[in-house]
């Protein structure tokens, strides 16, 4: 009882079973409940198949499975994560069957070892902000947990030290007892450190990521009493690995945002680099605009360009005439930097009003032309576009690249012809086409409606439920109710899946779909076509057989 009390159950709102049967009695009378919690796996049986299966039911029933004397749970509000639980508790079941006999039950008050807890230096860790002060969240209700999960587990330190962060906030690990305990863990003070709660650590996945790898190198435990978590057992070795996860998300989402910042900056028409390109100045509010000296040299650059001078020779004569030493690799870039012509491509977007241009967009496109060289700066394969790869030219027959663009807080997709130098906006192609999709969609469809597949779930359901029943009434045996639950639990993924695709194809509209779903059904539909760009018009269109 001293467990229940320590996690603050209700002891008088308590059912006992004994077996998996009766546990599905329960269910099949409509009793509820949220938690099953057992001595250890054995209580289970030594069926893994059905084993298997009874855990399958409680992760669908959101009832959270804990096993004491292993240390196991399984935490059923994220779907994922019950899943890896799931497979701890079953590889527990088949190291069991190994050991057989020889196995003996361990007392309650042995369960995280024998002697060694009664040598231990044991840090205890309770931190409370300003504002869980006032909402009574107590130090002494740490404490109390603390000293109770001490005595569950016959712990008999050899030291035990309290270190207590009051009114401190979790942003960071800047706490004055925090860095005490630090300290303490750095100098060999501490064996094992035990916690109420793992958020009295940090709310920061980074700072909880990193403590937890400094204690493992350390050789030193935690515990976090709510949370069932030990980091030398399987379950905090996936915790750590998860925090692993989410460090490394924590720090590309610092870069991500760090980017839409940049981003933000542009869209106001702000430069976001931090070099600032030759030919120009960036004002302290980070506009830039021309700086006239450098730009004569950049306009003699396009010019020497444009009679068909080399790179190394156009590097030569702007050092005589303007004395700027520019390699000719430099001046290759400059030529080919769409910003010049105040073009600015930047995060898949081209922005029109944040470099000013110094030279003509057709004098520059001719200096490229006279160098030799052709220039390819327009982003292939973007998520926006639907009908990427599928649309031709009709005047030269060349395949339309993507190009997005930004103005005035709107974004536009266009294919561009290179070679013709004209595009059309993606919105035209849907008019064009969108309507003959949908005819196409609905006339596979019809064979595969919605309400055929929803009536196979429903059917799919009642057999499960009638197969659940039967092995309840000891009508089948356990091989039959697992290869029977087996198959409805095949056949209902499958049909899961038919609706998910008859939902697509019937009644969303365009603007609704996701990216991956437009092109879904563009690829579905579309094989290819070919587009008059001076009229805007399809003139050839082949679709999918």
């Amino acid at each position: 009882m001293l467990y229940l009390e320590l996690y603050d159950y209700d002891i008088e709102r308590l059912l006992f079973v004994d077996s998996i049967k009766d546990i599905y009695g329960l269910l099949s009378r409509k009793l509820s409940f949220q938690k099953l919690i057992m001595l250890d796996i054995k209580c289970l049986g030594r069926d893994i198949e059905l084993i298997s299966i009874f855990l399958d039911e409680m992760i669908s029933k959101t009832i959270d499975v804990i096993s004491i004397l292993d240390g196991l749970s399984i935490h059923t509000e994220t779907f994922y994560l019950s899943r890896l639980e799931k497979t701890f508790f079953l590889n527990k079941v088949v190291k069991s069957q190994e050991e057989g006999k020889k196995k003996t039950y361990m007392p309650i008050n042995q369960l995280n070892g024998t002697a060694k807890e009664k040598n231990k230096k044991i840090g205890a860790y309770c931190r409370v902000s300003s504002r869980e002060q006032v909402q009574g969240y107590s130090i002494d209700n740490q404490k109390e947990k603390i000293q109770m999960y001490l005595e569950l587990f016959d712990y008999e330190p050899e030291k035990l030290t309290f270190y207590v962060d009051e009114g401190k906030s979790a942003s960071s690990l800047k706490r004055p007892a925090m860095q005490n305990m630090l300290k303490d863990i750095e100098n060999d003070e501490i064996d094992e450190i035990i916690i109420y709660k793992l958020d009295r650590i940090s709310r920061s996945v980074l700072d909880v990521y990193y403590l937890l790898n400094n204690l493992l190198s350390k050789d030193v435990n935690l515990v976090a009493i709510l949370d069932n978590l030990d980091i030398k057992t399987a379950n905090g070795r996936m915790v750590i690995g998860i925090l692993a996860i989410f460090a490394q998300w924590e720090r590309e989402n610092t870069i991500e945002r760090t980017n839409d910042g940049l981003l933000r900056m542009a869209r106001e028409g702000k430069y976001p680099i931090s070099t600032i390109p030759f030919g120009y100045k960036r004002d302290k509010d980070k506009y830039l605009y021309i700086y006239e000296k450098e730009a004569a040299a950049i306009r003699d650059m396009f010019l020497f360009a444009k009679s068909g001078y080399t790179f190394l020779e156009i590097s030569r004569r702007i050092q005589e005439k303007h004395e700027y030493k520019l390699s000719d690799e430099r001046v290759k870039n400059i030529i080919f930097n769409d910003s010049y012509f105040g073009e600015f491509y930047y995060k898949d977007f081209i922005f029109y009003e944040i470099v000013p241009a110094i030279v003509n967009k057709n004098d520059a496109l001719e200096a490229r032309k006279m160098s030799g060289k052709r220039n390819s700066v327009y982003g292939e394969g973007l998520n926006h576009f639907a009908f990427r790869y599928k649309v031709k030219c009709a005047t030269c027959g060349e395949i339309l690249i993507c190009v997005p663009t930004y103005k005035r807080e709107k974004h536009y997709y266009y294919y561009y012809c290179k070679k013709c130098k004209k595009r059309i906006n993606q919105t035209k192609i849907v008019e064009h086409v969108l309507c003959d999709m949908i005819q196409i969609l609905a006339t596979r469809s019809k064979s595969q409606n919605l309400e055929k597949r929803m009536n196979k779930i429903k059917r799919l359901d009642k057999k499960i439920k009638q197969n659940v029943q039967d092995y309840i009434d000891d009508n089948i045996d356990n091989e039959t109710y697992k290869v029977a639950m087996k198959q409805y639990n095949r056949q209902l993924k499958e049909a899961y899946a038919e609706l998910s695709l008859v939902e697509i194809k019937n009644g969303l509209s365009w603007e609704r779909l996701s990216n991956e779903e437009r092109r879904k059904i563009v690829e579905e539909t579309i094989s290819y076509m070919t587009i008059d760009l001076d009229k805007k018009d399809i003139v050839e269109i082949e679709y999918e057989k």
